[in-house]
């Protein structure tokens, strides 16, 4: 069951389940309600803290790189 819970808590924190590009809100907003369907589940917020850096990290991955900074290297 845990297996499950962590499988369903990645699935969501990646689906975009505001359609960001259509409706402003706030990332403490998305935070809160996944730390809420976390405990519903079971899980602690560390994993639900752990799932967001995961997603900054993503985030700062997928932003396109100067050709300025590349040619410095």
């Amino acid at each position: 069951m845990a297996a499950d819970a962590r499988a369903f808590m990645v699935d969501l924190g990646f689906s975009n389940p505001f359609a960001p590009y259509e409706l402003e809100f706030r990332q403490t907003d998305l935070t809160g309600a996944l730390q809420k369907v976390g405990r519903a589940l079971g899980l602690d917020e560390a994993m639900v803290d752990r799932l967001r850096a995961v997603q900054r990290q993503v985030g700062d991955s997928a932003r396109p790189a100067s050709w300025r900074s590349v040619a410095l290297v």
